[in-house]
């Protein structure tokens, strides 16, 4: 409103790592040659990040090329965002192997299965001189050339997952393509998750994989009636990240419900990018203002249902003005602190009792959720979490690009601790 008024069920199969199960039942005859290497120095570093923390793991391209490259697919379309880690394997939930051996399994989103990619070679040990170490990340699979999305990561050194290993009866062992740097504390602590056998009662879910250093994408939802400057100021910020380094940068876009054209509360004719259906994964959401944050959109089932989503996948989501609205009623923000455009701090707050609202901030962060009063200072939520993702200086020559004098220190903002 004007700113003078805002007052099939899929069954996982446990096809894991020669653990009695299923991925499937027909190994296909000629499974497809692995994927192109990734060209590079041998190595890609990602980031899983899960609801129990996240595990940074290095893929190692140039000894495992087709495996590395097939999971880096999975990676990069988006397949793993809601999937989950679904079992473990303990030394107390095995007791019919003879073979024991300690890992946590996990794999994509298996409401997206018609997505998946042909089961590829096994690049076995012999091959690629990687070892089943303390934090290897590996292939599960049934028998030979069925790995598709499935993967593990082992809890100390399990050699019998290698080739010659008796953990799989067919002694090819596993396809081993990289190795944990950081968050083994968050890979024991999900091995020690309730099971029942080995699959975890309550599964924890994957909400994002992720390349560090990379691209990120910023999704800005719209809808009818959006503000141009809490739309446009953001967006201005993410797009002048690319003139300060080709390599890591925030591509940004625009999502409506249909992809088609949204016309803004001033007048201006914005075209979509994509559509509810076509976005791609989203690493940085936007949640603009709109003529409708605080009522139409919120009773628009399939706005809501599609931002939940969202909102559960992102690495980031940035709420400008009233965008706060929509982003509370998904429950995600309860527990939490947040603010809103000033006007509409003590409705935001009668809506949402569960939600601690600060009136002292222009914008506030709260785990991965940065709240802000929009309008002019729409600029400044963006520019923090440019310094927070690409450091100081990439965030003032930003800043100095858009004649923006950007000094944190004196901008009244809260980080949640």
């Amino acid at each position: 409103m004007p700113r003078s008024h805002r007052s099939v069920l899929i069954v996982v199969c446990m096809t894991l790592i020669g653990f009695s199960g299923c991925v499937s039942t027909d190994e296909p005859s000629q499974p497809s040659p692995p994927p192109a290497a990734t060209p590079g120095d041998g190595g890609v570093d990602i980031v899983i990040h899960t609801e129990a923390g996240d595990i940074a793991v290095r893929i190692d391209t140039a000894a495992a090329p087709g495996t590395a490259a097939n999971f880096l697919r999975y990676v990069d379309d988006g397949l793993y965002d809601g999937g989950t880690f679904f079992r473990v394997v303990r030394m107390d939930n095995q007791p019919d192997d003879s073979i024991r051996i300690e890992v946590i399994q996990g794999g994509a989103d298996a409401d997206r299965s018609d997505e998946f990619h042909e089961a590829i070679r096994l690049e076995t040990t012999e091959m690629t001189h990687l070892s089943h170490v303390d934090g290897t990340i590996s292939m599960a699979r049934g028998g030979p050339h069925t790995a598709t999305h499935s993967f593990f990561i082992t809890i100390g050194d399990q050699p019998e997952l290698d080739f010659g290993g008796r953990r799989n009866p067919d002694g090819q062992g596993f396809a081993a393509f990289g190795s944990v740097t950081e968050g083994m504390d968050v890979v024991r602590a999900i091995q020690t998750g309730t099971t029942d056998g080995q699959r975890l009662t309550d599964p924890v879910a994957i909400r994002s994989v992720r390349r560090k250093g990379r691209v990120r994408r910023a999704g800005f939802v719209v809808t009818p009636g959006v503000y141009n400057s809490e739309l446009m100021a953001p967006y201005d910020i993410f797009h002048h990240t690319i003139f300060r380094d080709d390599t890591a940068y925030i591509e940004p876009f625009v999502v409506s419900a249909d992809g088609g054209p949204i016309m803004t509360f001033e007048g201006l004719t914005v075209d979509a990018h994509h559509s509810f259906e076509s976005a791609p994964p989203i690493d940085i959401l936007v949640i603009p203002s709109t003529v409708g944050s605080m009522d139409r959109d919120l009773g628009d089932e399939a706005f809501m249902t599609w931002l939940a989503r969202a909102v559960d996948r992102a690495e980031w989501v940035v709420t400008l003005c009233d965008g706060s609205f929509p982003l509370a009623a998904t429950g995600r923000l309860a527990g939490r602190t947040a603010t809103t455009f000033p006007g509409d701090r003590d409705r935001f707050a009668e809506m949402f009792p569960e939600i601690e609202v600060r009136r002292d901030a222009r914008f506030v962060v709260d785990g991965k959720f940065v709240t802000s009063v929009g309008g002019a200072m729409s600029y400044e939520p963006a520019l923090w979490l440019v310094e927070h993702l690409y450091g100081r200086e990439s965030a003032e020559l930003t800043a100095e690009g858009m004649v923006w004098d950007w000094n944190p220190e004196s901008v009244p903002h809260v980080v949640v601790e």
